[in-house]
């Protein structure tokens, strides 16, 4: 079994762009209805680490947030974004599922 982690903070930004905030809050209700689960433990190690893989990295601050919280837990991360998430594959962080 994989957890799977959604980055909503950029899907909900992307979301709000494409259709305001009535489309923003739908897409993001929808996926909490497929059962995502919303985490806001984000404790001083774990940003830490966030931003040290934004250091270390090309890659936005919410997707280095979304890098640590699948390496913390075990999961597999699940993007669209070859640009960013294909150079981290080799570092071994966490399983990484690009769809697309």
């Amino acid at each position: 079994m994989f957890a799977h982690i959604f980055n909503l903070v950029e899907i909900y930004y992307i979301y709000y762009r494409r259709g305001g905030p009535v489309l923003a809050e739908s897409t993001i209700h929808d996926l909490l209805s497929l059962g995502i689960v919303l985490r806001d433990d984000h404790d001083e190690p774990f940003w830490k680490e966030a931003a040290s893989f934004k250091g270390r990295h090309a890659l936005s601050l919410p997707d280095a947030f979304c890098l640590n919280l699948g390496r913390r837990l075990k999961g597999t991360v699940v993007t669209t974004d070859h640009g960013e998430f294909d150079p981290l594959v080799p570092h071994g962080y966490c399983s990484i599922f690009v769809i697309r």
